[in-house]
């Protein structure tokens, strides 16, 4: 696994030594001695650059240190570096120390917030990818590959760099003979073996597998016919790029490129698998933030043999890692050692302005399988420490969000199937988060064949199908024969303050033939509802607050690493069938769930100790069938909460004693009841009590939930079935009555209904004329209404009206009754206002206005309307305004004669009113002289 890493840290080291050359080094045993070079690099960046150095040039390295002593003799040439061997290194070393000094002083790194924290932005903004139609790439130019060999012309490599080249996007296309040297006629395929991988930074290129079937016809009916074999496969750097190629295909910020249609082996048989991976998916390198996009790879074939049966050995499959956004790995057979990575950035890397590595998209794979998803072909060992990422099928590492897992099968063959994983203190990385994961199955085949971790496995005791963190949306699964557990959860990230994480989302997905169904700790929002459990021997719902073994109950951690409290849990409507141990149980320490110790609390206070340390379980007295086929229960809590009942499927034990476990209940949700503490009483309707034997309840008190109940039998018989419906008679509106819908209008609308067993519910319709013409008055109201007020809506008109109403009783039975016929019809509108104001009796209180001595003036007249003046306008001599807009109810001004009129002016005064109409009259005073 630290392989799989060493692109990205040996990027950083080149950044911290520019002059450093790669050089191509045959493969080497990962395993260094000594102390860890990862963990260096976590504390000390130049601690790691010299540890980096040391791989590189095979120092510390197993294997024959003279075959890589020329490769360092190199190295210090290039570097100015002479003396021992010895002197040479800590040379480099007082090197590497100045340019870290000077990437200090001197750079001013991104401070960009790509760290993949939960409620930020990223500064990478990926607009909607639109991938290309098949046809699109097959309409581009051709590049033809026409032999196996690893170089020269006619050879992939060489059309792969001149799709590299190319300005326009290319389609690599296979037409390979059977006389040339790689053809194996025993299984109709064509095997190449590069030397190093190839890698690609341009746009819409499509390396075409499928095109050898085409030209040379279905010569593997079992799979593709082109096989790439890396046995003979060496690191090596790309052209003027700080990466470090090992995988077959890389590429770097490219977008929209298609690999299809390849089978990726290692023949190799004296190593543990490959070293190298199919395809991963870059970004660029420091301090760009281009991402790749929308890079497409299907239907190939991974470390299988070419019939699809058989495992042959491969170490790692795809990468989506740094920048990779929008991949799509999508009907390929990957069966390695890891299958699948989505990661994204550990801080260090991402302070560095790497884009984020988010969207990819993982569907209708086979992972861990035979080409038909039916038989587990686990390699045939593993080192779960050594591989780092605590082998997950599908893995989601290290600040990466908003991945889609979907329709794949998936065995699971080592910790788990699908892993949001945090491999702790070894590469200091965290988990992912708000990944959508679902319609897969895990650890069963298409036709329910068991492909789940081997059980003789110690290991696999533990294993799981899902590991899911904060923000996920985990639908549709199904997941089968897993030790551990079917669903753990856990928060794999430190929440950033101020952003808390996005609830996780665990509904409808089904669980069998595991331990726990679902484990959850260090979860601070989620809601686990709707999911069925079959078969699980220790559990079905644990919540706990320390990562636990779910088939010992032993704790792994004795502290929470984030701080974050197992709470705001929501749990409704789960199905429990043959499920040993608690259904659900919520414990502080989950050991108490396991062994002889576990003993179920109905105590109606809450208990010091004890899997109801959070919320004791209600209490349930009796169910008793009434005459018209409900089931009223009765019992106590000891705090107010939400009550839920289930038909339960495990018979009633009144007389067992409390350590018996099969005496609390599993079942089927029936209804929800608030309840205050103390006794209680809850009827269940007959349809949904119907062919109830025994019930069940947990209870709910701020946001957490208790297990199950003892199971109470449900007395009294099964009545006969109701076909009687209910009779309905409507006493008002009255036939005739006409109703006005002006607003605020009422309706009162009066019924009897009654039925031979009970109505449980009404229904009220407006009819009109005419087939189906019907509106809904009121829904639902209860079985005991008879009245029901309706507000009219205004200006309504329905010539002819009726009101209908519809009775149900709980069988199911209804019946109906409807009014006279009535009138319903718009108000009245009064005729238009075309009545003009009367104004008279204008006078003046001066006929001359000296404006030296008295400049004022008081007018006063009489004004009168129909409906009511609303407004006034004065004006002297027809010319000079003296007041606009003077209010209706006004019938005197004082006027201060302005100065700007001349001197010697006469003329009389208008006054002018209007009503709210706009109609308008008039009048006017004697003449006025202002001087």
């Amino acid at each position: 696994m630290l392989r799989r890493f060493l692109s990205i840290t040996l990027l950083l080291a080149h950044l911290l030594v520019p002059g450093l050359a790669l050089t191509a080094q045959p493969r080497q045993s990962s395993n260094l001695p000594g102390t860890n070079p990862w963990g260096a690099f976590l504390d000390d960046t130049h601690g790691m650059a010299i540890a980096l150095a040391q791989q590189e040039t095979g120092i510390h390295m197993r294997g024959n240190q003279a075959q890589e002593l020329p490769t360092f003799a190199r190295w210090c040439a290039e570097e100015n570096l002479n003396g021992t061997l010895s002197e040479r290194f800590h040379q480099l070393q007082a090197l590497t120390q100045a340019r870290i000094e000077i990437l200090r002083i001197g750079q001013v790194l991104p401070t960009s917030n790509n760290l993949g924290g939960h409620g930020q932005t990223s500064d990478v903004t990926s607009p909607p990818v639109t991938l290309k139609s098949e046809s699109e790439y097959l309409q581009q130019e051709q590049i033809v590959v026409t032999n196996t060999r690893d170089d020269g012309e006619g050879s992939l490599r060489v059309a792969m760099e001149a799709a590299e080249k190319a300005s326009g996007n290319r389609t690599i296309v296979f037409r390979l003979g059977k006389t040339d040297p790689g053809f194996n006629p025993e299984n109709g395929t064509w095997v190449i073996r590069p030397i190093k991988g190839y890698y690609l930074t341009t746009n819409g290129t499509l390396v075409d597998g499928f095109s050898q079937k085409e030209f040379g016809g279905d010569t593997n009916p079992a799979g593709p016919e082109v096989v790439i074999d890396v046995n003979a496969m060496q690191f090596v750097p790309i052209p003027n790029r700080k990466f470090i190629i090992y995988s077959v295909f890389q590429i770097v910020s490219g977008d929209r490129n298609w690999v299809r249609g390849f089978s990726f082996i290692d023949t190799n048989p004296n190593l543990f698998g490959s070293e190298s991976g199919p395809f991963d998916v870059y970004g660029d390198v420091i301090p760009s933030t281009d991402a790749a996009i929308g890079n497409l790879f299907t239907d190939n074939y991974v470390g299988l043999s070419p019939d699809g049966e058989r495992y042959v050995g491969f170490f790692g499959g795809p990468i989506a890692v740094a920048g990779s956004q929008e991949t799509v790995f999508e009907k390929n057979i990957i069966c390695t050692r890891f299958d699948l990575l989505f990661q994204g950035l550990s801080p260090q890397f991402a302070l560095l302005g790497f884009p984020t590595s988010i969207k990819n998209i993982a569907r209708n794979n086979y992972f861990g399988t035979n080409a038909k998803g039916s038989k587990r072909l686990s390699p045939p060992t593993y080192d779960r420490d050594a591989d780092s990422l605590a082998n997950p099928s599908v893995s989601i590492s290290s600040r990466t969000s908003e991945n889609i897992i979907e329709n794949n099968i998936i065995t699971g063959n080592r910790s788990c199937g699908i892993g949001q994983v945090n491999p702790g203190t070894r590469f200091n990385l965290v988990g992912g988060y708000s990944t959508i994961i679902r319609n897969n199955r895990i650890g069963i085949g298409p036709n329910g064949e068991n492909i789940a971790p081997d059980p003789t496995e110690p290991e696999n005791a533990r294993a799981v199908g899902i590991a899911a963190s904060a923000g996920d949306q985990v639908t549709g699964n199904v997941i089968a024969n897993f030790g551990g557990s079917g669903i753990s959860l856990r928060t794999l990230a430190p929440p950033v303050t101020g952003s808390p994480f996005p609830p996780t989302m665990v509904s409808n997905n089904q669980i069998s033939n595991c331990g726990v169904g679902i484990q959850a700790v260090q979860v601070g929002a989620a809601t686990i509802s709707e999911n069925r459990f079959s078969n699980c021997s220790k559990g079905g719902i644990v919540l706990g607050d320390r990562i636990f073994d779910a088939s010992t109950g032993t704790r792994f951690e004795v502290t929470d690493p984030f701080g974050v409290a197992t709470r705001n849990i929501s749990l409704s409507r789960n199905r429990f069938e043959n499920v040993s141990g608690p259904g659900i149980a919520l414990t502080s320490e989950v050991a108490n769930v396991f062994g002889n110790n576990y003993r179920p609390n109905t105590l109606t206070e809450r208990a010091p100790n004890g899997p109801n340390l959070f919320q004791p379980s209600p209490v349930l007295t009796s169910a008793l069938r009434n005459q018209d086929g409900s089931v009223t229960v009765t019992g106590r809590t000891g705090d107010g909460g939400k009550l839920e009942l289930y038909q339960s499927s495990r018979p009633a034990q009144p007389t067992a004693p409390e350590t018996e476990i099969n005496a609390y209940g599993l079942g089927t949700f029936i209804q929800s009841a608030d309840v205050s503490s103390g006794p209680f009483t809850v009827t269940i309707p007959a349809g949904m009590a119907s062919g109830m034997t025994a019930v069940t309840a947990t209870l709910t008190v701020a946001d957490q939930t208790s297990e199950f109940a003892r199971t109470v039998e449900v007395q009294g018989s099964q009545p006969e079935p109701d076909t009687v419906p209910p009779t309905v008679s409507v006493t008002a509106p009255a036939a005739g009555q006409t109703i006005e819908s002006k607003a605020g209008t009422q309706l009162g609308i009066v019924w009897q209904s009654s039925d031979n067993v009970g109505v449980v519910r009404h229904d009220v319709w407006l009819a009109r004329p005419g087939p189906g013409a019907v509106d809904n008055i009121a829904s639902g109201l209860a079985g005991t209404a008879q009245s029901f007020t309706w507000n009219v809506p205004e200006n309504l008109e329905v010539p002819q009206a009726q009101i209908v109403v519809m009775a149900f009783d709980a069988a199911g039975n209804q019946g109906q009754g409807a009014s006279g016929m009535f009138i319903v019809k718009k108000p009245n509108t009064p005729p238009p206002d075309t009545e003009k104001p009367v104004v008279s009796n204008v006078t003046l209180s001066a006929k001359k206005v000296k404006r030296k001595i008295d400049p004022t003036l008081t007018i006063t007249w009489k004004s009168t309307d129909n409906i009511g003046v609303v407004i006034h306008d004065l004006i002297f001599a027809d010319v000079t305004p003296v007041v606009s807009g003077l209010s209706g109810a006004m019938q005197s001004f004082t006027w201060t004669v302005t100065p700007n009129i001349p001197k010697k002016t006469t003329g009389t005064i208008k006054v002018t009113a209007r009503d709210a109409a706009g109609n308008v009259g008039e009048a006017a005073s004697g003449v006025l002289a202002v001087q």
